[in-house]
Formats: structure tokens, sequence, C-alpha cells
């Protein structure tokens, strides 16, 4: 009996410190390690053949912080958007008021 409180303790410790170490390490650090910034030259110079997509934004490329921003920039200038939250999206479901056969 005592082992298995032991056995059911050391358990429920191990997934709270699994647990704590997933929610607190982010692996986009990691992958950025040694990445270097895009500069507005670097944009300019590769013209619209290249993506720059997801790659880390220089010093010198504007930041938007707003709307208004947003609309005074958008359809000419090269800019990054880094968002301010998340929001959560309920999921898709498919629900039917028939029962499934089973059958596509």
């Amino acid at each position: 009996m005592r082992s298995r409180i032991l056995y059911t303790a050391s358990s429920i410790v191990a997934l709270l410190v699994v647990l704590t170490i997933f929610f607190s390490i982010r692996p986009e650090g990691f992958l950025r390690r040694g990445e270097a910034a895009v500069t507005q030259a670097e944009v300019e110079a590769a013209g619209a053949a290249v993506s720059f997509t997801g790659k880390k934004a220089g010093a010198d490329i504007p930041r938007v912080t707003g709307a208004e921003d947003f609309m005074a920039q958008y359809p000419f200038e090269q800019f990054t958007v880094e968002p301010v939250d998340a929001i959560p999206t309920p999921s898709r479901t498919c629900r039917t008021s028939a029962p499934s056969t089973g059958r596509i």
C-alpha cells in the first residue's frame, strides 16, 4: 500500500513538472537563435521575387502599432505587424441531425 501511494504521488509530481516545463518553454527562441534580421535594403534589393514572410524584421523596417498605421502604410510600404494578443476561436465541428451510417 505504501509503495502504491509513493508511485501515485511521484507520478503526479512528475506530471506537474513536465506540464510546467511544457508551458514555460517557447521553441521559437531556439529556432530563431542564429537568424539574422532582414533590413529594408535587403527587401528593396530582392524585389518581389523573394518573400521574407516569417523572417525577423530589422530595426529600420517600420512597425505597425494600430489600425491607423496599417491603413496609412498598407498598399505601398514594407512593414512588420506585431500581434498584441491571440484570440482563440472554436474549432470546426461537424453537426448533423441525421445519425451516422459509417459511409461517406
